[in-house]
């Protein structure tokens, strides 16, 4: 080989360096000039016009009702949007909510919103009065059994928020549509019960979603561990599901008494063939966590795993106090469900969040409600990192 050959091969991995030095730097150097030029585009604002409607099995009065709670919940309940009313004034014309929305690792905005319009059950409108032009409505219409409500928003959005595109800003009408009709058919049907993976027609995929998706075999063992159960304790799982942890602590713990508890009945079912299948005694029972069953003091331990996300805050409250009530003194309950997040699992536990009703796990709320409630000792004992966020095991006690 040539010496000249050589130095001709010798040039081409320097050439092919300088090449994607020079391509990025143009990368580089493109993409500030769209953010720019975006920005300069957008100085006046970008003009934004969004509806979207949803039908709730709810009377126009119950969804009118959660619509105008000054709470807000089916929009406050989380971590980037927050609202608070200003002044006295918490409905009719006039009300003025003060609306903060947080990205995570972003910036935060607020403006001011005043209801322009107040039809009682037919009819809202707003307009903002700071931050930005914004003007909405939400109106209502019997259909059927049920309610439709149709969500109309007019916008200029300021500066680099034109930036966002249309379809996130239908995504998050269509979220906070979807929490009015959890909030208004629950109770309008008396805490509606959520079936497992939310919809009755995935309950046959369950058990492979607890296998390979939440990848239960990875904490249950260690739940049951953890629970410290003796010779004779009764315990109680609550929310059972196809019973894998009810025919596990049976399993680990042959001369405890294990009662099962569900909602759901096509799911007991299945506990039941599976407990038969694995030659074990278990009474499995059907009812609501939040309106359990049994008297005063009936169990020494009841756990409870990836169920505590299915409920909203007030049957969360109310499920913790129905688990004290039927504890024996010193009487122990270990929660097994998504906890505080953090870096990436962070956003994945927003969307499961919204999804569910997980807003207060992802925020950590769940050890202080268990003291609220009356629990003692409260501790997280465990964490596992999952697929989709991390799962914290939380423990109290009922005072002796």
């Amino acid at each position: 080989m040539s010496r000249s050959s050589r130095n001709t091969e010798g040039k081409y991995p320097i050439l092919g360096r300088r090449l994607r030095r020079l391509a990025a730097l143009g990368f580089l150097i493109g993409a500030l000039a769209f953010l720019f030029a975006a920005a300069k585009r957008s100085a006046g604002g970008t003009q934004v016009h969004v509806v979207g409607t949803r039908w709730m099995a709810a009377s126009p009065e119950r969804v009118f009702a959660v619509v105008t709670d000054p709470r807000k919940q089916f929009l406050t309940d989380n971590p980037i949007t927050g609202m608070e009313v200003v002044g006295d004034r918490t409905e009719g014309v006039g009300t003025v909510y003060r609306w903060k929305f947080r990205l995570p690792f972003g910036p935060c905005f607020t403006f001011d919103e005043e209801v322009t319009a107040w039809e009682p059950n037919r009819r809202l409108a707003y307009r903002a009065m700071t931050g930005w032009e914004m003007t909405a409505e939400s109106r209502l219409e019997a259909e059927g059994k049920g309610t439709r409500l149709t969500f109309t928003l007019d916008c200029r959005l300021p500066g680099l928020w034109g930036l966002i595109p249309t379809c996130l800003m239908k995504l998050g009408i269509s979220l906070a549509l979807a929490g009015i009709a959890r909030r208004a058919e629950g109770i309008e049907n008396g805490d509606q019960y959520i079936p497992a993976l939310r919809f009755g027609w995935l309950t046959p995929l369950y058990d492979f979603a607890q296998r390979w998706i939440f990848r239960e075999s990875m904490f249950k063992t260690k739940m049951v561990e953890q629970a410290h159960i003796e010779y004779g304790h009764r315990v109680l799982d609550l929310g059972c599901g196809t019973a894998t942890l009810t025919v596990l602590i049976k399993e680990m713990h042959p001369q405890a008494q294990v009662v099962g508890l569900d909602g759901d009945p096509e799911v007991l079912e299945t506990a039941r063939s599976k407990a038969a299948k694995a030659g074990v005694n278990i009474t499995f029972d059907q009812g609501m966590t939040f309106a359990l069953p049994y008297p005063d003091g009936s169990f020494d331990r009841v756990l409870s795993s990836l169920m505590f996300h299915h409920l909203n805050r007030e049957n969360k409250y109310k499920t913790m106090s129905q688990v004290l009530r039927v504890l024996r003194p010193g009487g122990e309950f270990l929660l097994a469900d998504l906890g505080k997040q953090h870096g990436l699992a962070y956003l994945i536990g927003l969307i499961l969040a919204r999804l569910e009703e997980g807003v207060d796990n992802v925020k950590g709320l769940l050890p202080g409600m268990l003291r609220e409630v009356g629990f003692e000792q409260v501790e997280e004992v465990a964490r596992f990192r999952m697929p989709y966020g991390s799962v914290s095991f939380y423990r109290g006690a009922k005072p002796r």
